[in-house]
């Protein structure tokens, strides 16, 4: 199984995600850590991550701006 398999599969991001868990990152972010587009729509779709504008995603685990380190 490969890594990106197994933290894809988790319903929360892990210190093993290539995505940020305290931070908004964009679609090219996500891309550049090896994360495709149809991978981040599936995250998307589990809610597992968010979309807060077109092409910026949140861990859903950064529900409020106060878990979140880039509104602090």
């Amino acid at each position: 199984m490969s890594r990106i398999v197994r933290w894809s599969a988790a319903a929360l991001l892990g210190d093993d995600a290539p995505l940020p868990i305290d931070s908004p990152f964009t679609t090219a972010e996500a891309m550049q850590a090896g994360v495709s587009k149809r991978l981040l729509a599936d995250l998307v779709s589990r809610g597992v991550v968010r979309r807060l504008l077109r092409g910026v995603y949140v861990a859903i685990q950064c529900r409020t701006p106060f878990d979140c380190v880039w509104l602090r």
